[in-house]
């Protein structure tokens, strides 16, 4: 396997029948630590995902509320149901801290 770059830097891998094929044309060849290097996701990135690793759980946070908020809008709610809806309000209020210092 042989490492390319293009000049957004890129990283691109090819089998040698490839190279020899031209799929290469055009790039820039890389060693291994300038691959890795180049892999390394920045600050940026890594604060994108962990704000969609948070929104996904608030969003699944929002449908187990479905629930327990449904059966005390029937006045049915279980000792369940109360103690289930505070535990996803306590986890939302702290991940939407956490959000909002990202």
């Amino acid at each position: 396997m042989k490492f390319f770059k293009d000049d957004q830097d890129e990283v691109y891998a090819y089998e040698d029948q490839q190279v020899l094929e031209g799929l290469a044309d055009g790039l820039t060849p890389i060693t291994e630590d300038e691959k890795k290097q180049l892999l390394v996701p920045t600050v940026e990135q890594l604060t994108a995902q962990k704000k969609a690793e948070i929104q996904a759980r608030l969003n699944e946070i929002d449908l187990e509320s479905l629930r327990p908020i449904r059966a005390i809008q029937q006045a049915n709610a279980t000792d369940q149901d109360t103690q289930k809806l505070a535990a996803l309000d306590a986890e939302a209020v702290q991940l939407r801290a956490e959000l909002a210092g990202l």
